[in-house]
């Protein structure tokens, strides 16, 4: 998938900024360059992975403009606005209750966001990005957390985090990192209306877990998860090559892509 830079973004973007941060200021020093010259190569730079010193040098200007014009809209939460409008309009004309739920490792190469180690790899920095998509790959929830946090935990905080009000049922599918006990399973399924379907794991003693038809075709329908963070990793090279100092500006990049790829479901 190659990311499109088009006007639906642009628009939206736009928008939110002529209302938190307008282009003409009755105070303060104006802006040197049209917004729209700053999001374009902000939208590059994630797809490229380029440097902001290597943008700098590039466009032969100074190395930060570009930089603290990011840096102020991700503070001012320009970038996860976007994406939540952009994720309101395409729930407007999908509706879905089957969704998937994954986790990806990044590894912290540069060492620039100290953010824990790979619980797989031995001293090996990393932070993990976990997924809620829907059957047609759409991110309904996107977070960044540790790379030593157990994906199983991580969900526990998801469900908190977004599906505390939840009334509609729906079903959180997840590979064996995802596998709870029956309690667990009862209690978000009271309590929030989740049932969660996962491998049946074979040593759990008195699981009484039963996995019908339609539960082996949802789990088989895994795979669109991992298709993806294949996406994801491939067509925005500035997620995996970590060069921010800051969990939030990591996110703000992190918005972006997100709001690409509901673009390419064709909102």
């Amino acid at each position: 998938m190659k990311p499109k830079i088009n006007n639906t973004y642009f628009k939206i973007v736009m928008s939110i900024l002529n209302n938190i941060d307008p282009y003409k200021k009755s105070k303060g020093r104006p802006n040197k360059y049209k917004y729209e010259f700053y999001l374009k190569h902000i939208c590059n730079m994630l797809i490229t992975g380029i440097s902001w010193v290597k943008l700098g040098e590039i466009l032969n200007i100074n190395l930060d403009l570009v930089r603290k014009k990011y840096n102020k809209w991700v503070s001012l939460g320009i970038f996860e606005k976007a994406y939540k409008i952009m994720l309101n309009q395409y729930k407007r004309k999908h509706k879905s209750n089957n969704f998937f739920i994954d986790s990806t490792n990044i590894h912290n190469f540069s060492g620039k966001l100290d953010f824990g180690y790979n619980n797989k790899i031995k001293n090996k920095k990393s932070i993990k990005i976990s997924v809620i998509i829907d059957q047609n790959g759409a991110p309904h929830y996107i977070n960044i957390y540790k790379g030593s946090i157990h994906d199983a935990k991580i969900m526990e905080t998801q469900i908190n985090d977004n599906f505390k009000n939840n009334k509609k049922p729906i079903n959180l599918i997840g590979d064996k990192g995802y596998i709870k006990g029956d309690d667990y399973r009862n209690k978000i399924y009271n309590e929030n209306k989740i049932k969660l379907i996962t491998p049946k794991k074979r040593n759990m003693k008195n699981n009484k877990q039963d996995i019908n038809s339609i539960d082996e075709l949802l789990l088989k329908d895994r795979y669109k998860v991992e298709h993806f963070f294949g996406k994801l990793k491939k067509s925005f090279k500035r997620l995996i090559i970590i060069n921010d100092k800051t969990l939030k500006n990591y996110y703000g990049f992190t918005h972006i892509a997100a709001s690409f790829m509901l673009l390419s479901l064709s909102l």
